[in-house]
């Protein structure tokens, strides 16, 4: 169950709008579960932004670093 959480987050960090799950065998606190997480939407997009803004932040000040040290 893990593996398909982080693959729906992903699709919707990705932006994908809308997510179908077949849950066959889930039990109702799986399935309450997912609805959070997709009724989190914005919250995980929020974080997933942040950490990319991060990232390139990170890697322009070591770019720059590297810049400084060979001029």
């Amino acid at each position: 169950m893990e593996v398909i959480i982080d693959q729906a987050r992903k699709a919707l960090a990705g932006g994908v709008r809308w997510i179908q799950l077949r849950m066959k065998d889930a039990t109702p606190d799986e399935i309450k579960r997912y609805q959070k997480i997709i009724s989190n939407k914005e919250a995980i997009l929020n974080d997933a932004r942040a950490k990319a803004e991060a990232l390139v932040n990170e890697a322009t000040i070591h770019t720059n670093e590297l810049i400084n040290e060979h001029e």
